[in-house]
Parts: C-alpha cells; sequence; structure tokens
C-alpha cells in the first residue's frame, strides 16, 4: 500500500543549480555512479515512476538486524567550496524505535576527516546530529514525503533544513567538504520490516549570486531591549540584496544607494549568532539579556 501512497504523494520540480550531481532515482543508484556497498543480507529493490523503492525485512529478529542497502559518493570534486547543499526527498513507514539503529533511512555527509552531518529518517521522526552526545530529535509528518536539505558554508556555517523549516543550525567542526569527504545513504530494517522510497538525491554547489564580500566595510551586530539590530555599511551597487541568518532565521537585506542596508530581529533572548550567509566569514555574536 505504501508504494502506491508514495506515487501520489512524491514529485517536486528540479531547481536551477550550476555543479550539481542530481540523481533522479531514474534508475539504480549504482547505474548512476554510486558505489554500492556490498552487504551481506541486500533487500528487494525496485524503481517506479521516478522513485527508487527499497523493502528491507528483518533476518534474525532475536538480535534485530536485517536487511539493508547502502550507496556512497566521494566529494573529492567538492573539496573547500564555500558553500555546499545536500538535499533529498524520501518517505519510509519505519517506525521511530528502529533510528538508534541507523534505520529505516538514513543519509550521511561524513569522510575520514571526522567531521560529519548525520541524519536518520523513520515515519514520523528524525535524529540528526554532528556529535553523536548531543543529537536533535525532530518529530515530522507520518505517510507523508519529506524534503531534507543540508547547507554546509565551508568551516563557518551550516543549516539542516526540513520542508524549508531550518530546525539545527550553528558551525561545524571543520572545514566540509574535503578532498576525503563523501556521501553515503540508504535504507536499513533491524527489529521491524520497512518500505522506504527516495524521489531524489542531489548534492553540489548552488547557483546563487555572487557577492563582492571585500566591499563589505563593516558589519555590525547589537541587542537591545529584546530587538537584535545588524547594519552593514559598504560600497555594493544598490539593490543588491543579502541575506542574514540568524541561528537559521533568514532575513533579506536590500543595500541602499548609500551601500547601507539593516535587517532586525524583536523578542531575541539568549546568544546569538548573525551570519551573512553571502560572505560567512562575516558574522557576530550578541546577547540579549
Amino acid at each position: 500500500m505504501l508504494r502506491y501512497t508514495l506515487l501520489t504523494l512524491l514529485g517536486l520540480a528540479v531547481p536551477a543549480t550550476a555543479q550539481v550531481v542530481s540523481y533522479e532515482c531514474n534508475s539504480f543508484p549504482e547505474e548512476f555512479g554510486f558505489e554500492r556497498i556490498k552487504r551481506l543480507f541486500p533487500p528487494e529493490r525496485w524503481l517506479d515512476n521516478g522513485l527508487f523503492f527499497l523493502h528491507c525485512e528483518v533476518v534474525f529478529p532475536q538480535r534485530c538486524e536485517g536487511e539493508d542497502d547502502f550507496y556512497r559518493w566521494p566529494l573529492e570534486a567538492f573539496a573547500g567550496v564555500p558553500h555546499f547543499v545536500v538535499q533529498w526527498r524520501v518517505i519510509t513507514d519505519g517506525p521511530r524505535s528502529e533510528i538508534l539503529d541507523v534505520a529505516p533511512a538514513s543519509l550521511v555527509a561524513g569522510g575520514r576527516s571526522g567531521i560529519v552531518f548525520h541524519s536518520t529518517i523513520a515515519r514520523d521522526q528524525v535524529r540528526y546530529f554532528i556529535d553523536l552526545h548531543l543529537p536533535v530529535w525532530i518529530d515530522i509528518e507520518p505517510d507523508t514525503p519529506h524534503e531534507f536539505r543540508l547547507d554546509i558554508f565551508s568551516k563557518f556555517w551550516y543549516e539542516f533544513s526540513i520542508d524549508g523549516k531550518v530546525h539545527v543550525a550553528g558551525v561545524p567542526e571543520g572545514t566540509y567538504p574535503t578532498a576525503d569527504s563523501r556521501i553515503t545513504w540508504g535504507a536499513r530494517a533491524a527489529c521491524h520490516d520497512s518500505t522506504t522510497a527516495f524521489d531524489y538525491i542531489r548534492f553540489g554547489v548552488p547557483k546563487e549570486p555572487q557577492i563582492d564580500c571585500p566591499a563589505i566595510r563593516r558589519f555590525k551586530a547589537i541587542c537591545r531591549n529584546g530587538r537584535i539590530k545588524a547594519k552593514i555599511k559598504s560600497s555594493l551597487p544598490e539593490g543588491t540584496e543579502l541575506t542574514i541568518t540568524n541561528d537559521g532565521d533568514h532575513r533579506t537585506m536590500h543595500i541602499n544607494p548609500r551601500g547601507k542596508g539593516k535587517v532586525k530581529y524583536r523578542n531575541q533572548t539568549g546568544e546569538h549568532t548573525i551570519l551573512l550567509l553571502n560572505c560567512p566569514h562575516i558574522s557576530e555574536i550578541v546577547s540579549c539579556p
């Protein structure tokens, strides 16, 4: 039944991007170019109407071990890029009790450097972490496909989004991707059978306006009475649009004829990182009492 529900629910236009690997699930992953990692108990899999299905069954219920299938792509070609994006869309019927066994579905941007961006997806919950000891648990609507996106701005910043909403943001543990980085994704059964369907896996460098970062002469953020104000002085052309993030809350800043721009955030408390996503090395940390 899940198979037919998926065919009805999935479907999304391909965004305009540059330098992007875009697997649209019209062929098996290894035919597209992914490395299929050898597994002891590979599951049933099939293609149907632009979807890649994996049906994973439990093999040894007494020790919660089952079928699994994973695919890998090296990211050497993207080493050192200033903005790297991974975007995927998936639906699964596996329960959240499987998550601690990295099931039923997962995608990991990692490598040999020890830097990792790890997401495990169940029917109604997601676990995301860059540090295994500090996971973030996110409830999602069950029985519907969800779009996941990871934006990594080198060593300066990252954001993990679900259906366009940023749920996790912060400073990564180092530069990513590097020459030894890779993406690994797939599906697994631990204690419960499950069916997972991927709609697409896309990753690379997004197409976006190039900003003359040295033209920004001053970036200042302050908090007063619970209101954060971020201001820029620059020699950028009038009408230039910049994107400011406040721990994942984005605002568009418009540069006026004098090269200045500002954005405001109201009702703020605690510590905040205010960062210019177009030039992610430009940021300030502010504290609101």
